[in-house]
């Protein structure tokens, strides 16, 4: 977890500008988007409160009913619109390590084309054909291979050594 995450502040620290841009951009439209679902319920729930038989002569007035539908509305849209700004972050995060694959040289590993398209960042390298290497697998550069450093010396890892029945080395 740790190098992972290092590996994601670097990417974001080196493209501070990108990060800054899309969480201005992204901030705005999902703040829409949850002000447009809870007013949507709102609403609903107001025409259904005035039409409805039981409660069109029941309630004094349906204004309180309907503030609280769209504070409850806003607080599911509010976990709703978290896991959308996690997949932005995620995409972002992804366009930007191919963005430096690209730019130390290697081929990219996703959609980089089709995505710096979009935004506007340029990718000068070649689609790839087969981002995927032999059996199906990512071919990915891990920050131990970048780095040079042995694999074998890290107790996590499955290589070689003695192995017991659930696959991890003793």
């Amino acid at each position: 977890f740790c190098p992972s995450a290092a590996e994601a502040v670097r990417l974001l620290t080196t493209n501070l500008a990108g990060a800054a841009s899309l969480r201005f951009v992204a901030a705005a439209f999902l703040f829409l988007g949850k002000l447009l679902v809870a007013a949507g319920c709102a609403f609903l729930g107001w025409r259904i409160l005035v039409q409805a038989p039981p409660y069109d002569s029941a309630l004094y007035s349906p204004l309180a009913p309907a503030v609280c539908i769209f504070f409850a509305a806003f607080a599911v849209a509010l976990v709703f619109f978290g896991v959308y700004n996690m997949a932005l972050d995620t995409i972002f995060l992804c366009l930007c390590a191919d963005k430096e694959r690209v730019d130390a040289g290697m081929p990219p590993l996703g959609r980089a084309h089709e995505l710096s398209s979009v935004l506007g960042v340029p990718i000068d390298a070649p689609a790839p054909q087969h981002p995927r290497g032999k059996g199906g697998r990512r071919m990915l550069e891990t920050p131990a291979e970048r780095s040079g450093s042995d694999p074998s010396n890290n107790p996590f890892s499955r290589g070689s050594g003695v192995v017991d029945d659930g696959g991890y080395r003793i």
